[in-house]
C-alpha cells in the first residue's frame, strides 16, 4: 500500500509540474501571438497608406 501512495504522489508531483511548465508555455504563445498581430497590422496598415498615397499621386497625374 505505501508503494502504491508513493508511487501515486510521485504522478501528482510529476502532473502539477507539466501543468505548470505547459500554462507558462501557452502563455508565452499568446504574448507572442499577440506581438505578431500587432506587427502584421502595423505593416497591413503602412501599404495601406502607401498603397492610397501611390493611388492618390496616379490620379492627380492623370
Amino acid at each position: 500500500m505505501k508503494n502504491k501512495t508513493t508511487l501515486l504522489l510521485i504522478l501528482l508531483v510529476f502532473s502539477v509540474f507539466g501543468n505548470i511548465y505547459l500554462f507558462t508555455e501557452n502563455k508565452k504563445m499568446k504574448v507572442a501571438d499577440q506581438k505578431k498581430l500587432k506587427i502584421f497590422t502595423e505593416v497591413s496598415d503602412s501599404l495601406s497608406y502607401f498603397r492610397m498615397q501611390r493611388d492618390s499621386t496616379l490620379l492627380s497625374q492623370h
